[in-house]
């Protein structure tokens, strides 16, 4: 039987944000922190444990999240980046954990239909513990505006994938071995037998939040009924 962890990745330093930090934003008129409805919408979905890796203003993350039944983790490195909270959730896994969902803590258009597709389709693989299940993007990409940074690594194959990604635990000592700012793209890359991709028509849903207009263009564009195919 497949127990499937969501890591909530929380622990970063929000610098292209300014002064705020991004996750305690809203990300639509409720004024609810965009880390609150995410950690609500993993709790609602077919997950079987969510956890939450906190690093930068932990304390204040953690009181945002402290009325829901969450394993809050605080991993006091989090400056290094992205692959040193994912090493520490991966570290912090209940030893049932038989695949793990990373999720991105700035993503607040994820619904818990689309997490829940993700799920039934890894489980029904004859071989999930081989397996990486991603959101394929399969109708009109959102356009994002235009940024003087490079854009944070995604997952992409044939720049179409998105985040979240199932990890079958074949992959977790490869995820462990990942230094630096980055997650695990370069794994997909060179695994791409092991791609179990699920078409979505919709990219509204994959919009993250750096900056300002990022949120912008995720308030303009949200929605919490994501058309899933």
């Amino acid at each position: 039987m497949r127990y499937i962890c969501g890591i909530l990745l929380a622990a970063g330093q929000s610098k292209r944000m300014g002064k705020a930090n991004k996750l305690l934003m809203p990300a639509d008129s409720s004024g609810e922190p965009m880390i609150s409805r995410i950690a609500k919408t993993m709790l609602a979905s077919e997950l079987d444990e969510v956890m939450v890796i906190l690093g930068h203003d932990a304390n204040h993350i953690a009181a945002a999240l402290s009325d829901m039944p969450l394993d809050l983790h605080e991993y006091s490195d989090y400056a290094e980046g992205m692959s040193g909270s994912i090493r520490h959730g991966l570290g912090q896994m209940n030893a049932r954990a038989t695949d793990a969902m990373i999720m991105l803590g700035d993503m607040p258009n994820i619904t818990a239909p689309l997490i829940n597709d993700l799920i039934n389709s890894h489980k029904r693989l004859p071989e999930a513990d081989e397996a990486i299940t991603l959101p394929l993007i399969t109708g009109p990409l959102i356009t994002e505006p235009m940024r003087e940074e490079p854009i944070k690594e995604e997952p992409m194959i044939a720049g179409r994938t998105a985040h979240p990604v199932i990890w079958g635990q074949r992959f977790f000592p490869l995820l462990e071995h990942i230094r630096g700012d980055k997650g695990g793209r370069d794994i997909i890359k060179k695994h791409p037998e092991a791609i179990n991709p699920l078409a979505i028509n919709d990219s509204r849903c994959f919009l993250d939040a750096d900056t300002p207009d990022d949120l912008k263009n995720i308030v303009d564009n949200c929605t919490w009924q994501t058309a899933i195919k």
